[in-house]
């Protein structure tokens, strides 16, 4: 992979320790990103920096990397172009009505409320909005209630598109890239 083709995107798997929290689990993440990065990309210096939003990025590299993780998983995704990705736990307890009206849009309400499982729309629409923000540098708290579309294309250059990732047992997972149509290599790493 280290020639990956620019439209190529790399989603690196991972199983969190149980009980992993707070730094253990920031540490557990640049440690899986550092193995993917170094056995993959022949990248061994992670100079990693942050936005002023503060989005992690490799300074001096043209590889552009983001994660998340949601009870024992970790998703890496890495490419050649600003990219950002959401993982959540379906089976988790959520007051959908509650954290609808306070954080989306009345478009997205109108579409939770006609839905024939408004909880797995929910996530669904949750991971898509916080993929298009981070794939934009930007933070939720700016951002949550901004649509689909405008998200699309707030970001500078090219619109971004939104990928639908292939994830194990009860997760729901979305990446957002500029590319429409960008290979995916899965690496279930541990």
């Amino acid at each position: 992979m280290k020639n990956m083709s620019p439209n190529t995107i790399t989603i690196a798997q991972f199983s969190i320790p149980y009980g992993l929290v707070g730094q253990a689990l920031s540490s557990f993440s640049y440690d899986c990103l550092s193995q993917i990065l170094n056995s993959h990309f022949s990248i061994t210096d992670l100079n990693i920096e942050k936005t002023e939003n503060g989005k992690p990025f490799l300074k001096g590299s043209n590889i552009y990397f983001n994660y998340s993780h949601s009870r024992e998983y970790l998703v890496i995704a890495i490419g050649h172009a600003p990219i950002g990705v959401d993982i959540e736990y379906v089976k988790r307890s959520i007051n959908v009505p509650k954290i609808s009206r306070r954080f989306f849009h009345f478009s997205e309400l109108s579409f939770l409320a006609e839905s024939a499982d408004p909880h797995h729309a929910f996530i669904t629409l949750w991971t898509q909005k916080e993929a298009l923000i981070k794939a934009n540098g930007s933070t939720i708290s700016r951002d949550i209630g901004r649509t689909i579309e405008k998200l699309s294309s707030a970001s500078s250059g090219d619109p971004l598109y939104l990928h639908h990732l292939s994830l194990p047992g009860f997760y729901i997972g979305h990446l957002a890239c500029r590319l429409s149509e960008p290979e995916f290599i899965y690496i279930h790493a541990n």
